[in-house]
């Protein structure tokens, strides 16, 4: 069994790990103490202490009754050459989840009882005017097929999936519009996810999450090896990997 070191050590750490990856920017709020609780796992006050610390360390600021709101951010050529220096291990993660990331979450996706929740993150998708909106939608509608499986083993390793496998985005907006989030074929390939999902094609359902996984590969080879011949410098691996 994990120690109460432990877990409080471990949520420290993811936060710190999603705010050198990108996932966090300045300005972002992190979820409730009490969802924290729920997506890791964890009691109030192992939640608590981590806040106390996050805040001592003047990495978030947080109120009375309100989320906490990180107060640090990277430079956009720091996370750029932190995803490089992380090139290989991002690149080995998808290549060797490929056979069963989209099974896991075709299984997932056949437990869902109310398409509303999807269908309104799928919203949220369209009316976000920076990729960074949509790339958080999108992340989270795909991740919540692993919700109805109410297995915390499951549910925590593929936060850390996402966690790992994060390329920052800010760090590409310069780049060319090619490498955007491919907007109208995700979305009819979520249309199509839909549709299958109502009528019980399991099979289905894994072959349009395969080609919706095949094409965050290719996107994410696209960006780094762009965001490798764009550094000057890339030192030894991040030590947070």
């Amino acid at each position: 069994m994990q120690s109460a070191t432990t877990l409080y050590d471990y949520l420290y750490q993811s936060i710190l790990t999603q705010i050198r990856c990108g996932a966090l920017r300045c300005g972002d709020q992190l979820p409730s103490q009490t969802e924290l609780c729920r997506q890791y796992n964890v009691g109030i006050t192992t939640v608590r202490r981590v806040y106390r610390m996050l805040q001592a360390e003047g990495i978030v600021s947080s109120g009375a009754r309100t989320k906490a709101v990180i107060q640090c951010d990277l430079p956009q050529e720091k996370s750029a050459g932190l995803a490089v220096m992380r090139k290989a291990v991002i690149l080995d993660m998808f290549c060797s989840l490929a056979p069963l990331y989209p099974g896991l979450q075709a299984w997932g996706a056949m437990q869902v009882k109310d398409l509303n929740a999807l269908r309104q993150l799928l919203e949220q998708f369209a009316k976000s005017e920076e990729q960074r909106g949509q790339l958080h939608a999108y992340s989270q509608l795909l991740d919540s097929l692993f919700l109805p499986m109410h297995n915390q083993v499951l549910m925590d390793w593929a936060q850390e999936v996402s966690h790992s496998t994060y390329i920052p985005l800010y760090a590409t907006l310069q780049l060319d519009a090619r490498y955007a989030l491919p907007f109208e074929q995700f979305q009819a390939l979520i249309q199509a996810l839909f549709k299958a999902m109502e009528v019980g094609q399991c099979s289905q359902c894994e072959d349009v999450l395969r080609q919706i996984y095949y094409k965050g590969w290719t996107r994410a080879e696209k960006i780094l090896k762009a965001l490798t011949e764009d550094c000057t410098e890339v030192k030894a691996p991040a030590d947070y990997t």
